[in-house]
């Protein structure tokens, strides 16, 4: 049997950006196991949005990312599940790539690359953005692969092996993510798992610092236990 990938959808008021993102899952060259959007709270349009598509919409009231992703991957069934943020645009080959990527059992968790959709029509530019951010970002974390919740996938099992250790209302869920998802194999940087975002989404001055402030108390932390190990 195919390796079945779900992909969930955390969403709050985006409706026009999430229309956006669930056309470019509808393109797909191997189609999702199911996609599920999280319904944490919209006051707008999107839950509309979400069943026009005919993706599954689950509610999550209490408000947070955190809670909105664990919501999702819980209601999951497939193998895999996969993650993208309502400003991500992902390229047709993303579901396939996911596959190859997490190929080897080994793999616990894969993330991917990205580029600034708004600047597409420059690529050297438009993905250099980010390659700078990730590289800049994962040697200040001593070389810690960071899975990035806007294109990020993770094996069922794991997730239902690692969910207890995550604190939904943690500082920066993306590191968090990472660094517990490397305690049950083998995180990878899958560069054929390709998404596009929003400049202003993903510049944003708030998670910038969300970021900062987090990168320095886990960047510590991972070499206070490298230190014990040796």
């Amino acid at each position: 049997m195919k390796t079945r990938v779900s992909v969930v959808v955390p969403c709050y008021n985006n409706e026009l950006q999430l229309a956006d993102c669930l056309q470019s899952l509808k393109g797909q060259t191997v189609a999702p196991h199911e996609v599920i959007v999280v319904d944490n709270n919209c006051t707008d349009g999107s839950v509309a949005v979400a069943k026009s598509f005919g993706a599954k919409v689950v509610k999550e009231t209490k408000q947070g990312i955190g809670y909105a992703r664990n919501k999702g991957f819980n209601a999951a069934t497939g193998d895999i599940i996969a993650r993208l943020d309502t400003d991500s645009i992902a390229d047709k080959q993303w579901i396939q790539a996911i596959r190859d990527a997490m190929e080897d059992d080994s793999v616990a968790a894969a993330g991917g690359v990205s580029y600034t959709y708004e600047l597409r029509q420059l690529p050297s530019l438009a993905y250099g953005i980010h390659r700078w951010f990730n590289t800049f970002h994962e040697r200040r974390m001593g070389g810690l692969v960071i899975l990035y919740g806007f294109n990020v996938a993770v094996r069922k099992k794991v997730w239902e092996q690692m969910v207890d250790e995550l604190d939904e209302e943690s500082l920066n869920e993306d590191i968090e993510f990472s660094v517990v998802a490397r305690k049950y194999g083998q995180v990878v940087r899958a560069e054929g798992m390709i998404v596009g975002n929003r400049l202003r989404e993903f510049m944003s001055p708030k998670k910038l610092w969300r970021y900062w402030k987090a990168d320095g108390k886990v960047a510590k932390q991972l070499r206070d236990e490298d230190t014990e190990r040796e």
